[in-house]
């Protein structure tokens, strides 16, 4: 309950600082919608740049598991002696299970709810910039059925109706008041993409040290075993 009433008194702290730009003038107003779209661009971008980073990482990974998986098929497939398999099978699950614990945790972070998907208060994400204020566009059935066509367009063109007349009668106060939100949550989105970013770059070292520390213990069993020719 605590948590709730506090949530209501920052949205309404938020509300009257956002009630400041009824102070500014015409010019200025118009001079900081100007500063917001440019930033809001910057931040796109940046986020863009990294998330390109993770996917890239993701991949590598995966691609790195598959390669794996074949080497070690092959390796069995040579029949060699039974110390060189078990050795060269070490060497590549060392070079795997890092890449496991990568796309473990960036699965984690994609199914992770950022703090802003849960406001109802309308300070987030504003109609002009996601469908999601537009209540026509809430409303279409996004399963892929030809039978939700014909009603799917009435909302579609319905949508068009309230995204033109809020557009229009917007005034310079909201536009502003719209970017500020826009801005901050671009922010904060491309801080925690940096972050999860880092942490798969730090779970990916945390797990190749583990694994070559491993390695290097079985390695050592498996020579000491092989010389008293228990394998």
């Amino acid at each position: 309950m605590s948590s709730v009433s506090d949530s209501e008194n920052l949205v309404a702290e938020i509300k009257n600082h956002m009630s400041k730009i009824q102070s500014l003038s015409e010019e200025e107003i118009k001079d900081r919608i100007d500063s917001g779209k440019g930033m809001i661009e910057f931040f796109t971008k940046l986020t863009s740049d990294v998330e390109t980073r993770r996917m890239r990482l993701a991949d590598n990974n995966f691609t790195r598991i598959s390669l794996g998986l074949v080497a070690i098929g092959i390796v069995v497939n040579f029949k060699l002696q039974l110390i060189f398999t078990l050795l060269l099978v070490l060497a590549i699950v060392t070079i795997i299970i890092p890449s496991i614990a990568v796309l473990i945790e960036y699965n984690n972070q994609s199914k992770f709810r950022y703090p802003w998907s849960q406001d109802s208060k309308g300070i987030t994400n504003q109609w002009n910039w996601f469908y999601y204020g537009n209540p026509s566009l809430n409303e279409i059935n996004y399963v892929t059925d030809k039978k939700f066509e014909s009603e799917n367009w009435n909302k579609y063109q319905k949508g068009l109706i309230y995204f033109v007349d809020r557009t229009i009668e917007s005034t310079s106060y909201q536009k502003l008041e719209s970017i500020l939100y826009q801005q901050y949550l671009l922010q904060a989105h491309n801080g925690f993409k940096n972050k999860f970013y880092l942490e798969l770059l730090n779970t990916e070292a945390w797990w190749s040290t583990t694994a070559l520390k491993f390695a290097g213990i079985a390695a050592t069993l498996f020579l000491i075993l092989n010389f008293y020719r228990v394998i």
